[in-house]
């Protein structure tokens, strides 16, 4: 195990949380392949099998289980000596780790990669989850900041907002939607609704926006990925509701548009959280800058269709109003 490198531990961390190498490798920004070969390396380098697929699920092995911990440790003292590092770089170098909603892949990679370009000694490490695993990152200290769409309620954390956040409905450029104007909620009736699965925060909106109504819509697919929504959406198999930044380079391309739904797009906002417990580090106070203010400015720009902006716009006026 001489051999073994950080970058392996983390994978291989990552896979056994998920016991899933796709979602390892979401989390990750890396591909499937690449976690199947980094844990297929890890197994010839012990000559030991630390997965076993048991009908249509992965399951760790007892020697599975017992690395995990023993990498969990490694990860941990290593986490401890870069913040240790950190400390006395500033914000000039060490290593900050970042975590997101999978909305925010749609522009965290670029605002990252524009952080480390004015902090060239800086490495970022991101990650995307799902906002309850966000959280758990926090807690358990493998994450500095998280990004997400709505201020925990758990009292150990605390969210600043840095930029809107627009839920919206889209439609394939030829559905009967499209041209319409001013269309009621209830028309989307008829209509196969697709939405984000359960636990995620484009469900959490989709449901408390039902709650309120008294005849909620039915969802008709759930989707595990932003991908797979606006794929189904663009092959003109539904009407998706999405966060509008996940789907900002589809409207500039016009594979989908954004029929006219009143009261919609929904404004909700983009929180940067954080440990109420953890001291910041320099690093970590000049991103929470850099993101307060030419990441939002960024986010903002992201909606690009004239016609999709202008609601946006609308939207964010009207939220305004009533505040």
């Amino acid at each position: 195990m001489r051999h073994a490198t950080f970058r392996q531990l983390r994978i291989f961390e990552a896979a056994a949380r998920h016991l899933n190498f796709s979602r390892a490798a979401e989390e990750l920004f890396l591909t499937q392949p690449g976690v199947s070969a980094t844990i297929r390396q890890l197994e010839s380098m012990t000559g030991l099998k630390f997965f076993e697929q048991i009908g249509k699920r992965l399951h760790l092995t007892a020697a599975g289980s017992m690395f995990l911990g023993e990498a969990r440790g490694i990860i941990e003292r290593i986490g401890a000596a870069e913040e240790a590092v950190a400390r006395f770089k500033g914000a000039h170098g060490g290593v900050l780790r970042i975590a997101a909603i999978s909305a925010g892949n749609f522009f965290l990679p670029r605002l990252a990669a524009r952080f480390q370009e004015q902090h060239p000694g800086v490495q970022l490490v991101l990650r995307v989850q799902q906002q309850d695993q966000l959280l758990r990152l926090l807690q358990d200290n493998q994450a500095d900041i998280a990004i997400m769409g709505r201020p925990p309620a758990q009292p150990e954390f605390v969210g600043t907002p840095f930029a809107p956040h627009p839920y919206g409905f889209i439609v394939h450029p030829q559905h009967a939607l499209a041209k319409r104007k001013d269309v009621p909620l209830d028309a989307l009736r008829g209509e196969n609704l697709i939405t984000r699965q359960r636990g995620s925060d484009n469900r959490r909106i989709w449901d408390e926006l039902m709650e309120r109504r008294p005849v909620p819509l039915p969802v008709g697919a759930e989707m595990t990925s932003n991908e797979m929504l606006k794929e189904m959406t663009a092959a003109g198999l539904g009407v998706g509701f999405v966060s509008l930044h996940a789907v900002s380079s589809d409207l500039s391309q016009g594979t989908v548009v954004l029929p006219d739904i009143i009261g919609f797009p929904v404004m909700r906002r983009w929180y940067l959280v954080q440990h109420r417990d953890k001291p910041a580090s320099a690093l970590g106070r000049e991103f929470e800058n850099f993101i307060r203010n030419e990441g939002a400015l960024y986010v903002n720009t992201l909606i690009r269709n004239a016609a999709a902006k202008k609601r946006v716009r609308q939207a964010v006026k009207a939220r305004s109003t009533r505040q």
